[in-house]
């Protein structure tokens, strides 16, 4: 700001505004905000300003490519909804925070999202190509709350510093129905789309008749096209995860009724706001020891190491569903017996190593 008597003048664009002793300098810091000084509007993005940090004050320039780069990865990292770009209060949030800061729409969100998935999809690419060795895969295939088939490839291999490396490769929908030519069809369309079908060394797979016949399929399209190592002997790889899934899970059978009796006394807990009052009275009366500890969990059905949770978490509670079953007439009908519950430690005995080494 220069002083020309009873005018001032602009540094930025050169303009003379009438200046009055009586308001100072308000008529050009009007000029400014007022966004009549383009020039100090240019100039003004790359200010440095004083930020306090560890070591103190340090000059900070914004950027707004930085900050719109930021709140991409946000968006990503966290799955934020592009829309949120648009909501009032997080504009607002937005602009308190970084008045210069320029919003984006919820269009540009979601092209800078995918071109930020594209620039690390082609390094992704460009790694993998690289790797010195040849390429080991992990797949499965589960079913989603909507029926709908989804399949997860991930890519395992050693790098040129011989660091192990774990990339996901795929994450794609699997029409139905799931048989062994379309899983085989969707893992060789991955391994086309990433140029690597030829490096592909072994793939691990859960014990299914379906991921047999998928194996088939891949052997017998690699040894096509000349591209099958060491006669196929290698390619699949049985998941150990899954067999010893397979072996505990027929174990429980043999033992379902204890476990039944154990999951109705902790479903029965969790049926109403009145029963659980209950149990927490309860846990009060009988052992201070418990009050702050883990509370009995319900097992899913189609996972064993539950199954151990749920026993685990529930058989320290003994005393306190006796002090229930006193209580109703109705819990007392379905509570264990005595030998149910040295039964059911046994089990959870049984489990935990497997649990613990799964």
């Amino acid at each position: 700001m220069l002083l020309l008597e009873d005018h001032v003048q602009c540094v930025h664009c050169k303009s003379v505004l009438k200046h009055d002793n009586e308001i100072g300098t308000s008529s050009l810091i009007r000029h400014m905000k007022n966004t009549k000084c383009k020039k100090y509007l240019k100039n003004d993005k790359s200010q440095q300003t004083l930020q306090l940090s560890e070591s103190g004050l340090v000059a900070h320039k914004f950027s707004q490519k930085k900050s719109r780069q930021d709140m991409m990865e946000m968006i990503i990292r966290h799955s934020y909804p592009f829309s949120m770009v648009e909501h009032e209060g997080f504009i607002k949030f937005a602009s308190n925070l970084q008045p210069q800061y320029k919003m984006v729409s919820e269009k540009t969100v979601r092209e800078d999202c995918m071109n930020i998935v594209n620039d690390l999809k082609e390094k992704v690419r460009t790694i993998v190509q690289e790797a010195p060795g040849h390429l080991s895969y992990t797949t499965d295939l589960w079913t989603s709350n909507q029926t709908l088939g989804y399949m997860v490839i991930t890519c395992h291999f050693i790098n040129k510093e011989w660091k192990f490396q774990k990339l996901v490769l795929g994450f794609k929908l699997v029409p139905a129905p799931h048989m062994g030519i379309v899983i085989s069809e969707m893992l060789l369309e991955c391994f086309n789309e990433w140029n690597i079908t030829s490096k592909t060394l072994a793939i691990t797979m859960d014990n299914a008749t379906s991921n047999d016949a998928a194996i088939r399929n891949i052997k017998y399209k690699l040894k096509e096209q000349n591209m099958l190592i060491a006669n196929g002997s290698l390619l699949h790889q049985r998941c150990c995860a899954h067999i010893l899934n397979l072996i505990v899970s027929d174990g429980l059978k043999m033992v379902r009724n204890i476990v039944c009796k154990i999951r109705e006394c902790v479903k029965w807990i969790y049926g109403s706001q009145y029963r659980q009052q209950n149990f927490e009275d309860a846990v009060i009366g009988s052992c201070s020891e418990l009050k702050s500890s883990l509370r009995p969990t319900l097992d899913v059905p189609t996972r064993w190491n539950s199954v151990y949770l749920m026993l685990s978490s529930t058989i320290p509670y003994k005393n306190v569903f006796e002090r229930l079953a006193l209580r109703d007439a109705n819990f007392s009908d379905i509570m264990p017996f005595n030998d149910d519950w040295e039964k059911a430690e046994k089990i959870c005995k049984f489990l935990k190593p497997f649990y613990e080494g799964n």
